[in-house]
């Protein structure tokens, strides 16, 4: 459908939002052939848990003890494999099919006149930290999500990675600003919100934030 939208919008400024559910649990509806995209021997790096449950806050200590999925520390070394193996599985397809929306780009001449943006919601906790689903409090495997920002505004000198903090928000401020949005109308809005262009070509200046993340217990089993 993404495919679809870009062709029958080539000849006009067009925003195309593609989204896709999975990686998610349940972890095994993915299609088998991408198993072969995934580095098997690199699955089980799991970081371990704390030693002692009772010196962790309750936020955490509850993920782990009333969680959806069930405790982490009672599944085998065999389901956690397999949890771990169907998530990067869908990560792999997911990988596909963006490359058939870039192709597409590509063929109809309008990569080098498109801002693309590739991100995500939230990780998985995946066993790390004896934790499952994507609620389990503030650690990286859940918070630290990819960012990928292709744009026809940026040098090539830009490309590269950046240690800024960036949030949500400043997706938005991107898109606005690209489309012709002055920084004050969008300020206005979204005052906390930057433009991640002004972000990686002033680094230093974005640094200077602070991200926000929120923790709603997302992932507890509420009949426990």
């Amino acid at each position: 459908e993404a495919m679809e939208f870009i062709a029958s919008n080539r000849d006009k400024p067009f925003f195309c939002y593609a989204s896709f559910f999975d990686p998610h649990d349940p972890y095994n509806d993915y299609p088998v052939s991408m198993e072969e995209k995934v580095d098997e021997s690199k699955l089980m790096n799991i970081i371990p848990g704390p030693e002692n449950w009772c010196d962790m806050p309750e936020g955490i200590q509850r993920e782990h003890f009333n969680g959806y999925l069930g405790c982490a520390e009672d599944l085998s070394q065999e389901a956690l494999h397999s949890i771990r193996l169907g998530y990067y599985a869908s990560v792999a397809f997911i990988d596909k099919q963006v490359g058939r929306i870039l192709s597409t780009l590509e063929e109809l001449g309008l990569r080098d006149d498109t801002l693309i943006i590739y991100t995500s919601d939230h990780g998985d906790m995946l066993g790390d930290h004896s934790l499952l689903a994507k609620g389990a409090f503030f650690y990286e495997p859940c918070t630290k999500v990819p960012l990928i920002l292709n744009s026809p505004d940026l040098e090539k000198s830009s490309f590269g990675r950046s240690a800024a903090l960036v949030q949500g928000h400043d997706i938005a401020a991107t898109i606005l600003s690209y489309a012709g949005i002055s920084e004050s109308e969008f300020r206005g809005l979204m005052p906390e919100s930057i433009d991640l262009h002004t972000s990686i070509k002033n680094c230093a200046a974005s640094e200077q934030r602070s991200a926000v993340c929120l923790y709603r217990g997302t992932s507890i089993d509420s009949t426990k």
